[in-house]
C-alpha cells in the first residue's frame, strides 16, 4: 500500500458563510434603496422590498443552520477521535516506548503493538491510529495501524494540528483538510516518554471525511431547497396580500386620474367603483369618501366659476360699453360757424382701466366765444367716470344756461357736487371761455395741474394761476376769474396728472420738466394733433413696458386769431390704451390689466 502524504489543513469556516450573508444583506440594502428612489409603482416596489427581505431571512436561516450542523456533527466527530486516541495511548505500554533508542532494535512488541491498532481503529471507525515521535526535530513513526508505515518512518506532511501540538504540547482537534490522498480529520495527542520532560511522543487518529463532507453537503442542498421553497411560498403569500393592499390604491388612483378627463364628473362605471371602495372600514375607504367629497365640489365650483365667469364676461361686455359710452362724450367736431377769427382744437383721452375719471370737453357758446374744460377725479373706474360725466354735464348746463361768469358757474356746480357726494371724491378742473374776436381766455381753476402755452415764437411757458380747491371739497369756496391773452398762433395745452405722473418700470415720473422739454422740441406753428401725438409719443417711450398708472386727458387750443379764416375745430377720441394706432400711429402708453 502507498503512503499517503497529508498537506496543510484546508478549514472551512463560519467565517466565509457570514461574510457571505453581509454582502449579500447590503446588496439587498442597496437594491431597496434603488426600488424606492427608482419610477416604479407601489406594487412593484413593495414586491421588490419584501422579496429581498425574504431572500435576507431565508439566507440566514440557511446559512446558520448549515453552520450549526456542521458545527454539532465536527464536535461529535471531535469526541470519537478523542476517545480513540485515549484508547490508543492504553495500547502503547511505557515499556514499549522506553526501549525505543532509534531505527534499530526495533521493538519486540512491535507487531503486537500494530496489531492491536488496528484492531482499535477497525472499532473506532477510524482509518489509522499511530503514535510518532520527535527525534532531532523530525517526526518518526513508532507505531501505526497502516501496514504500509514501517517502524521509524519518517512522517511527510503531517497536518498543521500536529506541528502545532508539537509546538505548544496541547491536544489538537484539525477539521476537515485536504492533501494527494483524500479529505481528512484528524485529533492529536501529546504524551512524554518520561514524566516531566518535554512532550516527544504523539497519538495521531486519522479519518476519512470524504463521505463526511458528502454528508455536509447533501445537508446543505437540502436547506438550500428548503429555504428556496419557503422563500417562493412567503413571496406568493406576500404578493397575494400586497394585491389585496395595493388594488385598491391603485383603482383609487385610475379614478383620480380619469376624474380630470371627464369635467372632474365620475362616469356610471365609475361612480359603482368609487361607492364601493367608499365602503371599506379602513384608510381606503376614508380616501374614497374624501374622494367623493372633493368630486361633488368640484362639480360644484365648476358651476359656480361657469356662472362668475358668465358674469365676468357680461361685466367686461358692459365696462367695453361704458368705455365707449364716456369716449363719445368728448366732442369729436365742432359745426364751423361764420366768424372772423380761427381756431384749431384737439384732444385725447385715455382711460387706464375700461372706463376713467379723466374727462375734457369743449364748445361753443355763442358764435364768438368757445368754452373749454378739463377734470380728474380722485379716483379711477366706474364711479369715477360717473361722477367725471354729471361733472361736466352740470358745468355745461350751467354755462349755457346762466350766461355768468365762470367763476360763478364753479362755485354753483361745486354747491352741487358738495351735497350730492355719497362715495366722497373730488374732482380737480380747469375752465375757460376763449374769446374768438379778441384772444382773451378767461378761466378758473379748481386745483387741477397747471397748463403749458406754446407761444408762436417757440417759448414754453407756465400758466400762472390762482389754484382753488378742487370741486366737492367744501361749498363754501369761492373761485376767482383769471385771464389770459394768446396772440396768432400761441396754443394752450391742458393735462391732467396721468401726464406729469406717468411712471417707468424704476418709479420715476414723466414730470413736467420733461414736458417742458418736449414742447420746446415741437415746431412753433405745429397743429394741435402733432402736438399732443409728440407729447404722448415721449411718455411711451419713457415709461416703455411699465403698465399705465392712472387716466391721460390731453386738450390743445391753438388761437389764429387775425387770419380771419373758417373755424376748424375737432378731437380725437382715444381707443384701449393698448392701440399703439391711437393719435396717427402713436402715442399711448400701457394699459394696466
Amino acid at each position: 500500500m502507498h503512503r499517503r502524504r497529508r498537506g496543510q489543513p484546508e478549514y472551512i469556516h463560519c467565517s466565509y458563510s457570514i461574510v457571505t450573508l453581509v454582502s449579500g444583506t447590503t446588496e439587498a440594502a442597496m437594491w431597496s434603496r434603488f426600488a424606492f428612489r427608482s419610477r416604479l409603482s407601489i406594487r412593484t416596489k413593495l414586491l421588490v422590498v419584501l422579496a429581498l427581505l425574504s431572500l435576507m431571512v431565508t439566507t440566514f436561516t440557511t446559512v446558520y443552520a448549515y453552520v450549526d450542523q456542521r458545527r454539532f456533527v465536527l464536535a461529535s466527530i471531535e469526541v470519537q477521535l478523542a476517545a480513540a486516541a485515549h484508547g490508543a495511548r492504553h495500547v502503547l505500554p511505557r515499556s514499549y516506548l522506553g526501549e525505543i533508542r532509534g531505527a534499530s532494535p526495533i521493538p519486540e512488541d512491535f507487531q503486537r503493538v500494530r496489531e492491536e491498532l488496528s484492531e482499535l481503529a477497525a472499532t473506532a471507525n477510524v482509518k489509522d491510529a499511530y503514535a510518532v515521535m520527535l527525534v532531532d526535530g523530525t517526526l518518526r513513526f513508532t507505531a501505526s495501524s497502516d501496514a504500509s508505515r514501517g517502524f521509524f518512518d519518517v512522517y511527510e506532511g503531517a497536518p498543521v494540528a500536529l506541528l502545532e501540538a508539537v509546538a505548544d504540547g496541547e491536544p489538537r482537534f484539525a477539521p476537515p483538510y485536504k492533501d494527494k490522498y483524500g479529505t481528512w480529520v484528524s485529533y492529536v495527542y501529546p504524551i512524554s516518554r518520561r514524566d516531566g520532560d518535554r512532550p516527544v511522543v504523539f497519538i495521531g487518529v486519522d479519518m476519512e471525511a470524504s463521505e463526511l463532507e458528502r454528508e455536509l453537503f447533501g445537508a446543505a442542498a437540502w436547506r438550500v431547497t428548503i429555504g428556496v421553497i419557503l422563500f417562493l411560498a412567503s413571496f406568493g403569500l406576500q404578493f397575494v396580500i400586497v394585491n389585496q393592499l395595493v388594488s385598491p390604491l391603485w383603482e383609487f388612483s385610475r379614478l383620480s386620474t380619469g376624474l380630470t378627463k371627464t369635467e372632474f364628473e365620475f362616469t356610471e362605471e365609475e361612480r359603482r367603483s368609487i361607492d364601493s371602495l367608499a365602503t371599506r372600514d379602513d384608510e381606503i375607504g376614508e380616501l374614497a369618501s374624501s374622494l367623493v367629497h372633493m368630486e361633488s365640489e368640484l362639480h360644484r365650483f365648476i358651476l359656480e366659476l361657469a356662472r362668475v365667469s358668465a358674469a365676468h364676461q357680461r361685466q367686461k361686455a358692459e365696462l367695453a360699453r361704458a368705455r365707449d359710452m364716456q369716449l363719445r362724450m368728448v366732442p369729436q367736431e365742432l359745426a364751423p360757424v361764420p366768424v372772423h377769427k380761427d381756431i384749431d382744437v384737439f384732444g385725447v383721452l385715455v382711460p387706464a382701466k375700461g372706463v376713467g375719471g379723466d374727462l375734457y370737453d369743449f364748445f361753443m357758446i355763442d358764435e364768438h366765444r368757445l368754452f373749454f374744460q378739463i377734470g380728474d377725479v380722485s379716483d379711477k373706474g366706474i364711479h369715477a367716470a360717473l361722477f367725471m360725466s354729471m361733472t361736466k354735464a352740470l358745468l355745461k348746463a350751467a354755462v349755457v344756461t346762466l350766461n355768468s361768469p365762470i367763476s360763478e358757474t364753479m362755485g354753483r356746480v361745486n354747491k352741487f357736487l358738495v351735497h350730492n357726494n355719497a362715495s366722497q371724491m373730488f374732482v380737480t378742473l380747469f375752465a375757460g371761455i376763449l374769446d374768438l374776436r379778441t384772444g382773451l381766455i378767461s378761466y378758473t381753476d379748481a386745483g387741477h395741474e397747471v397748463p403749458l402755452v406754446l407761444r408762436v415764437s417757440g417759448d414754453v411757458e407756465q400758466l400762472p394761476k390762482k389754484s382753488g380747491l378742487p370741486l366737492a371739497v367744501d361749498e363754501e369756496e369761492t373761485y376767482t376769474v383769471q385771464t389770459l391773452q394768446l396772440n396768432h398762433g400761441d396754443c394752450l395745452l391742458l393735462y391732467t396728472d396721468g401726464v406729469r405722473e406717468g411712471m417707468n418700470a424704476n418709479r420715476e415720473q414723466f414730470s413736467r420738466c420733461r414736458m417742458v422739454k418736449c414742447m420746446r422740441s415741437v415746431a412753433a406753428a405745429a397743429p394741435p394733433r402733432e402736438i399732443i401725438s409728440t407729447l404722448l409719443q415721449r411718455l411711451r417711450e419713457f415709461v416703455k413696458e411699465a403698465p399705465q398708472s392712472d387716466d391721460i386727458a390731453v386738450l390743445a387750443i391753438r388761437y389764429l386769431g387775425d387770419e380771419g379764416a373758417a373755424i376748424s375745430v375737432s378731437a380725437k377720441r382715444a381707443g384701449p390704451i393698448e392701440d399703439k394706432a391711437a393719435i396717427t400711429q402713436d402715442v399711448m402708453v400701457h394699459s394696466r390689466p
